[in-house]
């Protein structure tokens, strides 16, 4: 009986492992598209070469008043990423 219970379970998170491959894969598809988005219909204009959570990071930093440099020290980023 118990050896029944322990295939069950062993079972299970073999499943539970392959659902959770199969979700990260999506999300990482997701996240590569939203970082791929146009910023209008024609795709003109420059694109950002920030990932988004970083520009995010930099946008809130800037926001609380650090100044830009500042918020590239602390992002750890190089001045021309910010004159771009």
């Amino acid at each position: 009986m118990l050896e029944e219970r322990y295939e069950d379970i062993k079972k299970d998170n073999d499943i539970l492992g392959k659902c959770t491959t199969e979700l990260k894969n999506k999300v990482s598809k997701i996240i590569n598209k939203e970082n791929l988005k146009k910023h209008n219909d024609r795709g003109a204009g420059r694109k950002s070469i920030l990932p988004k959570e970083q520009l995010m990071q930099v946008e809130t930093l800037h926001k609380q008043g650090l100044s830009y440099s500042k918020t590239e020290k602390e992002v750890g980023l190089a001045s021309p990423m910010f004159t771009n």
